[in-house]
């Protein structure tokens, strides 16, 4: 089968895709039903490589416990508690991905030929946080949209991104905007300064990828509502944003979407050659430049 870096072998598979529901529905202490995943990750921005991973959002329902799931010790999520009291639902279980979601994804990767990743959110909750997302913005407004469907048995995606599609949350635009350009301030000094972090070397080109395509998925939601995220409208999108660097754009992607690349330049920090590094430097004030200038118009 061709690879297409815009749809996971798994997105196309259904067995896999039942195999995952029931791993995950089998792998709590009281019934719970998986109701809908969105892929998010590399695929869903048209971005893949073969050994990347399937990202995916999970919304499941649970009459007995509302389950949070946390990446690491961070708060919990912003609305949260409002939901929990507005909605009388039961106290908040918190799922930890080291002891929750790590197990589970070294289970799928033995019954499932491919690696697939995941996060939780309680489906009632998603929808409190979507009828207010005024008051809460969420990262999982995105996620709705910058994604592929891939389980959505009772169209309850479906219904949200028609319900939500075209309407344009300041609250939203703020949080879009914010993190973009915190990605390009923060995150790629931090990835230039800190090559041996544990994601590895690569880890500079992959948030700089990412900092371009959020600029713009930013700035075309606060104009129109709808993200732009895939690679190619990103490109295309960029020719009328700024056309003089969209040469620098197509450049990270075609080294972020080219596994003999990101090979080099695991092989060139083993054997610490700076070459790469000094590549990332020199780019890193223009790629900064780019996402203020981007974000300005949103």
């Amino acid at each position: 089968m061709t690879f297409d870096p815009s749809r996971s072998e798994f997105e196309r598979n259904a067995i896999q895709i039942s195999t995952f529901v029931r791993i995950l529905e089998e792998s709590f202490f009281t019934p719970v039903a998986v109701g809908g995943i969105v892929e998010i990750g590399s695929f869903a921005k048209g971005e893949a490589i073969p050994a990347s991973d399937s990202d995916t959002r999970v919304y499941i329902r649970c009459p007995a416990a509302t389950f949070v799931n946390l990446v690491g010790e961070s708060d919990e999520p912003a609305g949260l508690s409002e939901y929990l009291a507005s909605a009388r639902a039961p106290e908040p279980i918190l799922l930890h991905w080291s002891t929750f979601n790590a197990p589970i994804h070294y289970r799928l990767r033995e019954e499932i030929d491919g690696k697939i990743s995941f996060g939780l959110i309680d489906a009632s909750f998603a929808e409190f946080l979507f009828r207010h997302l005024e008051q809460f913005p969420s990262q999982d407004h995105s996620m709705l949209f910058q994604s592929n469907l891939i389980y959505d048995p009772q169209q309850w995606i479906s219904r949200w991104r028609n319900q939500l599609g075209g309407r344009i949350f300041q609250s939203q635009v703020r949080l879009y905007r914010e993190q973009a350009v915190a990605r390009a301030r923060e995150g790629l000094p931090w990835y230039l300064a800190n090559p041996g972090n544990p994601r590895g070397p690569q880890q500079w080109l992959l948030q700089a990828v990412r900092c371009v395509r959020e600029a713009v998925s930013a700035q075309s939601y606060a104009q129109t509502g709808h993200f732009t995220f895939k690679k190619d409208a990103v490109l295309e999108r960029l020719q009328e944003l700024s056309p003089g660097e969209v040469s620098l754009a197509k450049r990270l992607y075609d080294w972020k979407c080219a596994p003999s690349i990101r090979q080099e330049i695991g092989r060139a920090f083993a054997a610490g050659d700076e070459v790469w590094q000094a590549r990332f430097r020199e780019l890193t004030p223009q790629i900064q430049a780019l996402v203020e200038q981007i974000v300005s118009r949103a």
